[in-house]
């Protein structure tokens, strides 16, 4: 999945023809990849701009950063559900007003 611009905020975007984007260097743009082995399955998604991002883009970048440290550091129970940890990858954006819908 590749999504530019606000394209790149649509859960699981599908480029089609009405709502595509020409990448440049004006925004963000999202990928998601990921593959299925015989022993796992792996997911990595970056983020990229290939001009001068926004303020705001940097802050909110930065929050989704400090959201992945938080996670990654933390220490809870083994076998404890998702949707537990998963405030301590929202507060930085929560902080500010901000979440996301995935």
């Amino acid at each position: 999945i590749a999504g530019y611009g606000a394209n790149g905020a649509i859960i699981h975007y599908r480029a089609e023809i009405e709502t595509c984007a020409v990448v440049g260097a004006g925004a963000l743009l999202l990928v998601d990849s990921g593959a299925q082995y015989a022993d796992g399955t792996t997911d990595v998604t970056r983020t990229m701009h290939f001009g001068e991002p926004s303020a705001h883009e940097r802050e909110c970048f930065t929050r989704v950063l400090k959201g992945h440290i938080a996670l990654a550091t933390a220490a809870f129970p083994e076998g404890t559900p998702g949707f537990v940890v998963d405030a301590f990858a929202r507060r930085p954006l929560w902080e500010v007003g901000l979440d996301y819908r995935h």
